[in-house]
């Protein structure tokens, strides 16, 4: 299934303020947990490598709250 166009469709259409990749993921999650089957191989793979890189993501996010700590503070 699409998930990621289901997730813009409801977005655009019910108008709600929840960015369309969080409903993507909620969609996902709650199609994984109806089947009550073991997740597949390459969705388990792909978890897998994302969630070891996802450390990288917060790097930049770090730098630029201490580069612009003065300017969040005030």
């Amino acid at each position: 299934m699409p998930y990621e166009l289901l997730g813009e469709v409801s977005a655009i259409a019910l108008h709600l303020p929840i960015p369309d990749p969080v409903l993507s993921m909620t969609y996902l999650f709650a199609t994984l947990w109806v089947r009550l089957q073991p997740v597949p191989n390459f969705l388990d793979l792909t978890s897998t490598v994302l969630l070891s890189r996802l450390p990288l993501l917060f790097i930049p996010t770090g730098i630029g709250v201490i580069v612009h700590f003065e300017r969040i503070a005030a």
